[in-house]
C-alpha cells in the first residue's frame, strides 16, 4: 500500500512538474525546522497556559517554532467554541461522519493489520524491486483512510483581561493513517462579512514525522500569508510531502489561524467554518475561492472535500 502510493504521488508529481516549474513540493514553504520529538522552547507554566487558552494543544505548543512564538507573542483569549469530527473515507465514496469511537477502531485495524503484513513481509525475505512492485501493483489498492478535525473560536482578550471585538479563528487538521494521495491540499476558514480580516494575523503549520535510523523526527513547514484572502476568510494550500531527507513521510497533521474583529454590532451571532479539500489527481494550477461556508479549488483533476466543520458563536450580549 505504501509503495503504491508513493508511485501514485511520484507519477502525478511527475506530470505537475511538466506542466509548471513553480510547484516545488519543499520551496514552496516559507520557513523550515527539522526537530526530533523534544520540546523546542523552553516555556514556563504559565506562558503555555496563555497559548492553550488561545487554542492550541499540548502537543502543538510542543512542536511550535520560534517564529510562530514569536507571532503570538503578547496575544491574550479565551476559547468560547469548538467543534470537532473525524471523517471516515473509503475509496470513491464521500467523506463520511463517524464517531471518535469508530475512528479510533478503525485506525487500530488499520495499523494492526500494516504490522502484520509488515512481519509476514519480513518472514518472506526480500525479494526483488520487480517481483515486489508487480505484487503491490497488482494486489494493492486505494485504502480507507481516516482524519480529525477540529474548529475554535477564540474571544481575544486586551491586556488587563477585558473582552474585545476580536477572535482568533483556529482549523486543525490531522491525517489518522497516511493518506492514498500526497500532493498538494487545501484548507479555508471562512465566516461572514461582518467579520473583517486583520492583515498580517494569518499563519499556517503543517508538520510531517519520519524515521531516521530508528528515530522518530519531524519537520515542520509554516506560512505567514494566506493563499487566498477576502472577505469571506482565508485559505492555505498545504504541499503534503512523501519523504523527507530521503525517508518516507508516515504521519501528517497540521492548522491554521488568524484573527477577525467586529464590523457590525448590530449582529449578536455568527458563525464560522473549517474547511478541507483533499487533492487526488495531477495540479494544472490550483485556484482557491472562498464565499462564507465554502472553500471552492479549480485547476485539479479531482478533489474530495471533506465535509466541514462549523462553530456559532456569540459577538457580544
Amino acid at each position: 500500500m505504501v509503495i503504491l502510493k508513493k508511485i501514485l504521488s511520484l507519477l502525478l508529481l511527475s506530470s505537475l512538474i511538466l506542466v509548471s516549474a513553480n510547484t516545488s513540493v519543499v520551496s514552496a514553504k516559507k520557513s523550515v525546522k527539522v526537530q526530533e520529538f523534544e520540546d523546542s522552547l523552553d516555556l514556563s507554566k504559565e506562558e503555555k497556559e496563555r497559548l492553550m487558552n488561545l487554542g492550541f494543544t499540548e502537543e502543538q505548543i510542543k512542536y511550535m517554532t520560534e517564529d510562530e512564538y514569536e507571532h503570538l507573542k503578547g496575544q491574550k483569549g479565551k476559547v468560547i467554541e469548538t467543534e470537532t469530527i473525524y471523517l471516515q473515507l473509503e475509496p470513491g465514496k464521500k467523506p463520511k461522519k463517524v464517531s471518535e469511537d469508530e475512528a479510533l477502531k478503525g485506525v487500530k485495524e488499520y495499523k494492526e493489520k500494516k504490522e502484520k503484513e509488515k512481519k509476514e513481509k519480513e518472514k518472506k525475505g526480500k525479494k526483488s524491486k520487480g517481483e515486489v512492485s508487480a505484487k503491490v501493483i497488482t494486489s494493492d489498492t486505494e485504502e480507507t483512510s481516516w482524519m480529525k478535525v477540529k474548529l475554535y473560536v477564540t474571544q481575544r482578550e486586551d491586556e488587563v483581561g477585558e473582552r474585545t471585538g476580536s477572535y482568533k479563528f483556529k482549523y486543525d487538521w490531522e491525517w489518522l493513517v497516511e493518506p492514498n494521495f500526497e500532493l498538494t491540499d487545501a484548507i479555508a476558514i471562512t465566516h461572514p462579512e461582518f467579520i473583517d480580516n486583520i492583515v498580517g494575523s494569518e499563519y499556517n503549520s503543517y508538520r510531517a514525522v519520519y524515521s531516521a535510523a530508528g528515530t522518530r523526527k519531524s519537520v515542520t513547514f509554516t506560512s505567514r500569508s494566506a493563499d487566498k484572502k477576502n472577505s469571506n476568510g482565508m485559505a492555505f494550500k498545504v504541499d503534503l510531502i512523501t519523504s523527507y531527507n530521503s525517508f518516507d513521510v508516515y504521519e501528517h497533521e497540521g492548522y491554521m489561524y488568524y484573527d477577525g474583529e467586529l464590523n457590525n454590532w448590530n449582529y449578536s451571532s455568527a458563525t464560522a467554518y473549517g474547511h478541507y479539500t483533499h487533492v487526488e489527481g495531477d495540479i494544472l494550477g490550483m485556484t482557491l475561492n472562498l464565499v462564507n461556508g465554502n472553500l471552492s479549488v479549480s485547476g485539479v483533476l479531482k478533489t474530495t472535500e471533506m465535509t466541514d466543520v462549523g462553530v456559532n458563536f456569540k459577538t457580544h450580549d
